[in-house]
């Protein structure tokens, strides 16, 4: 029983884990999308628009 109990732990510590990741990398992937939509806001304004990012990151990027 103790080892049934003993693999439940370790089971929540890793999706706990995993869930920590996923929210760094959520967090990151934020970061990345702000600091692009940026950087293509500086460059219009100058007149050099960045390349157009895929619709997926565009989609995120809205998302948020």
């Amino acid at each position: 029983m103790s080892a049934l109990h003993a693999r439940v732990r370790t089971l929540e510590d890793a999706e706990a884990e995993a869930r920590t990741r996923a929210d760094r990398t959520d967090r990151l992937l934020g970061l990345a999308l702000d600091h692009i939509s940026q950087q293509d806001a500086r460059m219009t304004a100058t007149g050099m628009p960045l390349v157009p990012m895929a619709p997926e990151l565009v989609a995120a990027r809205d998302a948020r």
